[in-house]
């Protein structure tokens, strides 16, 4: 049991975490977008290989789906710049997806138990590899903060850590971790509506058929999870 709270902390919130900050400075916005969307994929392709859960084949459908909505909002505004590392970057969010769909799979496995006590363990157990990783790596104490800047780590660790893990893990215990996955689609189109809500950005017709082609995939997954 404390072998899979630590395989969980560290595919879920230790090596993803650090190759997203670093691949996302290397790699414009939307390849991260995109990469990103890969992490249902990766989920989808271990519970087959590995034949870890019964799939069938609405899951494959959803997905693939999803993963051509999010390319259709995407395209428009794709740049690939191939100057600053950004190749160094690509594989680095690669490895990230695919550490996050491992850490999917590994919940699943956890035993009948209270989602906060779960992600309670996962989360302290990654604290203590990375509190010391962040005095080899930088120099913390030399940081000083704005107060703006304290509350966004409030609300990060508060809602991100903490509340959005604790939904996170009941959706996997009710869903399963391939269904879990697809909300990876749910983050540029809640991008798309808070750009227009407090941005006024315009939506074109484009971006809504890929938000309704990401709602189908979202329909078809939750059919899937509860026809098993």
């Amino acid at each position: 049991m404390r072998v899979l709270y630590v395989a969980i902390a560290l595919f879920e919130a230790i090596i993803p975490f650090f190759l997203i900050g670093w691949g996302q400075q290397r790699v414009s916005s939307s390849i991260a977008s995109i990469i990103m969307g890969t992490v249902p994929i990766f989920t989808l392709l271990i519970l087959f290989i590995f034949r870890i859960s019964r799939l069938r084949l609405l899951h494959f459908l959803s997905i693939g789906v999803g993963f051509i909505g999010i390319l259709l909002m995407i395209l428009p505004s794709l740049t690939v710049d191939f100057t600053n590392q950004s190749l160094w970057g690509m594989p680095a969010l690669i490895i990230a997806s695919l550490s996050f769909a491992v850490s999917l799979v590994l919940i699943e496995k956890l035993p009948p138990m209270s989602s906060v006590l779960a992600m309670r363990n996962v989360l302290i157990i990654a604290s203590i590899v990375l509190t010391p990783a962040s005095f080899l790596l930088e120099n913390p104490l030399s940081m000083s903060l704005t107060f703006i800047e304290m509350l966004s780590l409030l609300i990060l660790g508060v809602f991100h850590a903490g509340i959005v893990y604790m939904m996170f893990n009941q959706l996997i215990k009710q869903s399963g971790s391939a269904f879990a996955s697809l909300t990876n689609y749910f983050v540029p189109v809640i991008g798309v509506i808070l750009g227009t809500i407090l941005l006024g950005d315009q939506i074109d017709a484009k971006t809504w058929f890929a938000l309704m082609i990401i709602l189908i995939s979202l329909i078809m997954g939750s059919a899937a999870s509860k026809s098993k």
